[in-house]
């Protein structure tokens, strides 16, 4: 009996202390891009986050880029994408204080975004984020290489980076292939990386 009234008081304890830190969290963060145009719509995730992290890194990737107030997106993507594939650039050379603790909001909420491969974080196929970026990509093409390597268990991030540095206006305009590079080789390769010396 004394176990049984322990554990009804013990529970509930448990409970508001993990709620308590939940909420806690979500103030200490302000968010910065509310304003900011809706490009990645999805109905199975609740995408203010994934809104927040695409937009901070990049703004990463214009500071990157020397472009903090002309903001040529094609331009900027152009250079790191090229950079980011060929690890000639890593996140610690680029990111900022507030996208390292977006990425932290991010494995926090999202941990089925990403899987280990071969050693490496990629991005995971079958979680709700990559099944919105296979069924909403603009260009046909694309949307079909994506989907039939997907389909055949082949899908490898560097199968598809032709695509990404083929064309760099399409993956300006297009949200959801801008989306996946940015959480494929921005967000994804800031696993096992020492980010406590990142300061604005």
């Amino acid at each position: 009996m004394k176990l049984n009234k322990f554990h009804h008081i013990l529970l509930p304890l448990i409970l508001v202390t993990v709620l308590w830190s939940c909420k806690t969290e979500q103030k200490d963060y302000e968010y910065s891009f509310n304003n900011y145009p809706d490009r990645f719509i999805c109905d199975s995730l609740d995408t203010k986050l994934i809104k927040e992290a695409f937009y901070s890194y990049e703004e990463d990737i214009y500071n990157y880029n020397n472009d903090p107030k002309k903001k040529n997106l094609m331009k900027a993507m152009a250079k790191w994408i090229n950079h980011a594939i060929k690890e000639k650039v890593t996140p610690e050379q680029i990111i900022s204080e507030r996208t390292v603790t977006l990425f932290k909001m991010l494995k926090k909420k999202h941990p089925e975004f990403w899987i280990k491969n071969q050693g490496e974080m990629t991005l995971n196929l079958d979680s709700p984020f990559m099944t919105c970026v296979f069924n909403n990509i603009d260009d046909n093409n694309v949307k079909t290489t994506f989907l039939a390597l997907k389909d055949t268990n082949t899908f490898k991030p560097e199968l598809v980076e032709p695509l990404l540095t083929g064309n760099y206006s399409r993956l300006a305009i297009d949200p959801y292939l801008n989306h996946y590079a940015v959480f494929q080789y921005g967000f994804g390769r800031m696993f096992n990386k020492d980010l406590t010396t990142i300061k604005d």
